[in-house]
């Protein structure tokens, strides 16, 4: 009869471990290459900052990651939660300008806007989510309202006032 020492315990417990670790990571792996550029994309028309959208699409890869074995749909949390750094961006981004001098205020020239994201930047934040997700992400209007936490009815309300809105900035 054969007793397993605590050593060789830990190391049947490692290896399965790092068989777990790396089938994860591959896993991963398949996301990142399927939905990074997707979700770079959208963050940029969240925030209007190709820097602030490829920090939040980071961020948002590293909360995946780290709660792969916690997570059911990984492509749908990775999704609401870049929307959910675009939003904190913005919230963090309204403070600051709130205690900025307007004298100092400048913009970032490393982005070059152009007239979509320039007529997007002047909607509300509700309303630039729901175009984002409906037009660039191709969500259905029950995918924009579970992403958002909000009702189908709510989502369809602020599609239509938001389309107004663009057509008026566009024309």
């Amino acid at each position: 009869m054969h007793i397993a020492s605590s050593n060789e315990h830990d190391r049947d417990t490692d290896e399965s471990f790092v068989v777990s670790a790396s089938t994860a990571t591959s896993d991963f792996d398949v996301l990142y290459q399927a939905k990074h550029r997707d979700m770079v994309r959208m963050a940029y028309f969240l925030t209007g900052s190709l820097s602030q959208a490829e920090e939040a699409v980071q961020d948002s890869f590293i909360r995946v990651l780290e709660r792969w074995d916690k997570i059911d749909d990984h492509a749908a949390y990775l999704r609401t939660t870049v929307v959910n750094h675009c939003r904190s961006w913005h919230r963090s981004r309204l403070v600051a300008l709130r205690r900025e001098p307007r004298l100092q205020r400048r913009g970032n020239h490393h982005d070059q806007p152009n007239e979509m994201t320039d007529a997007l930047s002047k909607l509300t934040r509700r309303r630039r989510e729901v175009i984002v997700l409906r037009f660039y992400e191709e969500l259905s209007l029950s995918a924009i309202a579970t992403v958002l936490a909000i009702s189908e009815g709510t989502v369809k309300s602020t599609l239509h006032h938001a389309l107004n809105d663009l057509k008026g900035e566009l024309q």
